[in-house]
This record gives structure tokens, C-alpha cells and sequence, in this order.
């Protein structure tokens, strides 16, 4: 039997149960004039739960997840535009506890939903639900809100480590002095994204980077296109590379060669992430 096969629901669980289960404090659920808190009609509804800096929690619905060599994934692509008013708040919500999992690197809990839908015009409707035993993780989120996420997980940034993760660690007490000056701003998150992606390797030659004494794998981040030349602080345009390939980069004579390729890599890269998840 596949791992899809197996996380088919056969129960009708309530949801209020499930997210309780998964860590989520539900004494919101409770406030007020509520005969049932488990009916909640402003909780039980909606698509994803936050407890924030810990875990969040989204329903999802079976048979849209696929598995691809034992993996299960589900790329999360909701558009808002013709839905109700009250549909459009939840993928809003689910969009941002998605938003926060990845840039915090929070796993997440899935409520795994069966539909009862008879036919493609017809809407969704719950058969069954239970949990998911084992956590899942962002493996990949776009400016736009699409995601693709993944059963299991995943690498944590406790695993890698780059020139930024470095930066005010090394060496004693120096003088302190005061300057003004002009940087760019990188979002951790965009970092985190590509060395997690690369798994430790180099993803310009595939080297895997060194270990360091704290057990941590160290490569570097870098734009393919500079920031100062108007490059994004994307996923896009950030690549994981060996110090050596990095140093070459920004120094070396085939900078120019090496930065179209690096370019087609990650593209390559991203569209066969988006496709596995679809």
C-alpha cells in the first residue's frame, strides 16, 4: 500500500480535536457565549491554525497530495479572485500561516481532509479527516503565495550555516567605532530557503560544503544578479555555493558565464519543484 493509500481518512474527527492535538491553544474557541466550542463557527471553518512560534496547522485535502518516490506533497495555489467573501478570508489566513511556517521554519501539522465532492462543479465537502501523524514543512514558498509542501520534516537551519550566520562571531574584543553608511537588506528567510534547498552541496558545482566544528555545513549565499543592479532578494536569484565558486563569482573572469548559468540552475531547480508538487 503507498503512503498516499495509507493517509486516506476513514474517520470523522472533529477539527476542534485535531488542532488541540497538534499544539494549538483553543481556548479562543471557548471565549464568549458558545454552547459548543468545538462548533465554533468563527474557528471550525477555517483552513489553518497558528500557535505562533511553534506550530501551524492546515487542512488539506486528500486527493489533491501526490506521492512521488515514497514523497508526499501538496502545492498549495489557492487563487482568490470569484470566491465568497468568507472563502477569500480563509485562503488570506492560510496564505499567512503558510508565510509565517517558512519564514520561521515552524513545521506543520496537517488535518488530512476526504471529500464527498461528486462532480467538478460542485463544491468541496468533508467525508472524513484525521491527522497526520508525521510533521510536514514548507519546502518552498513564492512571492505570489504559492507553495509547495512537503510530508516530513525537512531541514532545519540548525543544519547550515552561512557568511551572514558568521558575521560578529569571530575574534575578541576590537575598538568600537561609529560610521554611517548605506547597506542592502537580505531576508533571512530567502537565505534559509537556498541552503536548505541545496542540502549541503554546492549547487553551482555540487561539492558538498565543509563541516564546521559545531557539526553545522557551511556554504555561502549569494545573488546572481547583484543587488545593486536592481537583482531581487528572491529565491529566484539566491544560490547556495562553495566559498571557492562564490570568490569566483564576484572576482573571477568567467563571472559573466557563470552567473547564466547559475541562473538556469535555479530555474531549473524551482520549475521542477513546482512541478513535482503539482
Amino acid at each position: 500500500m503507498s503512503i498516499l493509500e495509507e493517509l486516506r481518512p476513514n474517520g470523522h474527527a472533529r477539527v476542534y480535536d485535531l488542532v488541540q492535538k497538534s499544539g494549538v491553544d483553543v481556548a479562543e474557541w471557548e471565549a464568549g457565549k458558545v454552547a459548543n466550542a468545538a462548533a465554533n463557527p468563527n474557528f471550525c471553518f477555517n483552513w489553518a491554525f497558528v500557535q505562533h512560534g511553534r506550530v501551524v496547522v492546515l487542512c488539506l485535502w486528500h486527493e489533491e497530495m501526490t506521492e512521488v518516490d515514497g514523497v508526499v506533497s501538496y502545492s498549495w495555489d489557492v487563487p482568490l479572485k470569484g470566491k465568497h467573501a468568507t472563502v477569500v478570508r480563509r485562503i488570506k489566513q492560510a496564505n499567512e500561516a503558510i508565510r509565517e511556517a517558512f519564514e520561521s521554519n515552524l513545521p506543520l501539522r496537517i488535518i488530512v481532509c476526504s471529500s464527498a465532492n461528486n462532480g467538478p462543479d460542485k463544491p468541496h465537502r468533508v467525508a472524513a479527516r484525521c491527522l497526520d501523524p508525521e510533521p510536514w514543512h514548507v519546502e518552498c514558498r513564492l512571492e505570489s503565495g504559492a507553495a509547495t509542501l512537503r510530508r516530513g520534516a525537512g531541514a532545519t537551519t540548525a543544519d547550515y550555516e552561512d557568511q551572514f550566520d558568521l558575521a560578529g562571531r569571530v575574534g575578541g574584543p576590537t575598538e568600537r567605532i561609529e560610521r554611517q553608511i548605506s547597506v542592502f537588506m537580505r531576508r533571512a528567510n530567502v537565505r534559509r530557503h537556498a541552503l536548505n534547498r541545496s542540502q549541503g552541496r554546492c549547487e553551482y558545482c555540487g561539492q558538498r560544503g565543509f563541516g564546521m566544528g559545531s557539526g553545522k555545513i557551511y556554504l555561502e549565499t549569494h545573488h546572481i544578479i547583484p543587488l545593486y543592479e536592481n537583482g531581487e532578494d528572491s529565491s529566484e536569484n539566491v544560490i547556495a555555493l562553495c566559498p571557492n565558486h562564490h570568490r569566483e563569482a564576484h572576482y573571477g573572469e568567467k563571472g559573466d558565464e557563470m552567473r547564466n548559468e547559475m541562473l538556469r540552475k535555479i530555474a531549473t531547480v524551482m520549475r521542477a519543484t513546482q512541478e513535482d508538487g503539482s
